[in-house]
């Protein structure tokens, strides 16, 4: 509702969501997410994850893409 309000997406209103969805759904959820943000900022944005760093990674976020396709 608030991000509609807004017109977007914050990153406080972003990690919100993933907390409450963890908190209702699975809690690994938060985890998964925290991995993905991570190779986001630190893989993409600031390039400073080497190949192993981001391998082990995108493993723990398979997980959070299988669950949305459940």
């Amino acid at each position: 509702e608030e991000a509609e309000r807004n017109g977007r997406w914050t990153t406080t209103l972003l990690f919100k969501a993933v907390r409450r969805l963890s908190e209702r759904v699975k809690p690994e959820i938060l985890d998964w997410w925290t991995q993905a943000w991570l190779l986001h900022v630190e893989g993409f944005h600031e390039a400073r994850l080497d190949m192993e760093e981001v391998k082990v990674r995108v493993s723990r976020i398979k997980e959070l893409v299988n669950l949305l396709w459940k």
